[in-house]
């Protein structure tokens, strides 16, 4: 329990330097970033991206993986790519 409260705690720390730096350097509005927890929430968060795209879809990576998630997430780009 003590070990989970002090996980909170440095994630909020964590935020609001992220937020800090981004209100100080960035000029962005930091209510709709949103802090991702594990790689499963990235690729959700990708998911969800590439399913309200409805003109184009912009990923830079340098390696993408060779997983189930990944090529989950290859094959969506692809179907969204033939709806757009």
């Amino acid at each position: 329990m003590k070990e989970q409260y002090l996980n909170k705690k440095q994630q909020q720390i964590n935020c609001q330097i992220i937020q800090s730096f981004i209100n100080n350097f960035l000029k962005l509005n930091t209510a709709s970033i949103e802090m991702l927890k594990d790689p499963v929430d990235f690729y959700v968060n990708l998911h969800k991206g590439i399913k309200r795209a409805e003109k184009n879809i912009l990923l830079s990576t340098l390696y993408i993986g060779i997983g189930n998630m990944e090529e989950f997430l290859i094959k969506r780009l692809s179907n969204q790519q033939r709806k757009i």
